[in-house]
């Protein structure tokens, strides 16, 4: 699946898996929620470098160190 990310649209997944990779020319913080349908973030469903653990999200170690 490929697809542009625009700022205030957000889409259901259409399959169960996917991979984000992000590039840029300067150092970015990318971060996932986990919603319901009506879009209301779960309790604790954020991830991002700081905090890369919940449940069937992975933040690769090493992601926050440094920009790549």
């Amino acid at each position: 699946m490929t697809a542009e990310l625009v700022r205030g649209q957000n889409h259901p997944l259409p399959g169960t898996r996917l991979e984000i990779r992000v590039s840029a020319g300067h150092p970015v913080v990318a971060c996932a929620t986990c919603t319901d349908e009506q879009g209301t973030v779960l309790g604790g469903a954020v991830a991002h470098p700081g905090a890369p653990a919940m449940s069937g999200v992975e933040v690769p170690p090493g992601a926050g160190e440094s920009p790549r």
